[in-house]
């Protein structure tokens, strides 16, 4: 396959559970700034109690279509929950074939940082030690979703600016709980070239569940960044070059 340039190929960035696009505003103009085109759709299951991920996915490959169909390759960037969503909406678009051909064009790279790559047929809830919901997830009234409990402490941990935190606390929103309980149909990243990015801080995804994800996925490139939940806001150099790196091939 042919290396991946920003003249020929469209990031798509997915973001995660409870976070909206403001949270990632500074990743892309940074991944921007570094020459790349970035799309960015916004999952309609945060903040909503009725949209669930059928929606999300819906939303994010509507979004890789409209770039394939303009003659772009596209590079998936999912962050956390992301991952479900991304995996699954780049189903069947695969630049390289499982017949080793290639569709012109199609997506070539996924990146998950500190994401959900998990086994076909499972969920989030699944990998949970006896498949109950974490006990942060805090119930709305209805019961159709979640409140994130102590975001500082699982999302923002290793900040230095204690504004920075409040702020992205403000733009925290309800998840719709289908988030964590719908099953995956299948394992992109065995079949799209992919990396992962293991945040070493986290308090939200804990490193060792991400370990296990990157065993039983089987995930050749791993980058490790001493970084929370959010590593773009907390380490943000350090996790732009490793996104890049990623994406171009450039260890």
């Amino acid at each position: 396959m042919a290396p991946i340039t920003p003249r020929k190929t469209t990031i798509v960035l997915v973001h995660g559970a409870f976070h909206v696009p403001w949270h990632y505003e500074s990743l892309v103009k940074a991944l921007e700034s570094a020459g790349w085109t970035v799309r960015f759709p916004t999952l309609p299951s945060v903040g909503s109690e009725d949209d669930d991920t059928t929606r999300d996915v819906a939303v994010v490959r509507r979004e890789i279509e409209e770039v394939l169909r303009e003659g772009q390759d596209v590079a998936v960037v999912m962050h956390s929950y992301g991952g479900i969503v991304g995996g699954e909406a780049v189903k069947g678009l695969a630049k390289k074939q499982s017949d080793g051909s290639e569709s012109s064009p199609g997506v070539v790279k996924l990146v998950y940082m500190c994401a959900f790559a998990i086994p076909g047929g499972c969920s989030l809830q699944d990998l949970i030690p006896g498949g109950q919901p974490e006990p942060w997830w805090l119930p709305t009234p209805s019961g159709k979703a979640y409140t994130a409990g102590d975001s500082e402490f699982h999302f923002y941990n290793d900040f230095d600016d204690p504004d920075l935190v409040k702020s992205c606390q403000d733009h925290v929103r309800i998840q719709n709980r289908s988030a964590f309980q719908s099953k995956t149909s299948w394992e992109a990243y065995r079949e799209i070239s992919s990396t992962y990015l293991l945040t070493e801080k986290d308090n939200a995804m804990l490193p060792e569940s991400q370990e296990k994800l990157i065993e039983l996925g089987g995930f050749k490139e791993v980058f490790r960044i001493q970084a929370g939940h959010s590593p773009w806001l907390s380490k943000p150099e350090e996790t732009l070059q490793a996104i890049l790196a990623a994406i171009e091939g450039k260890r």
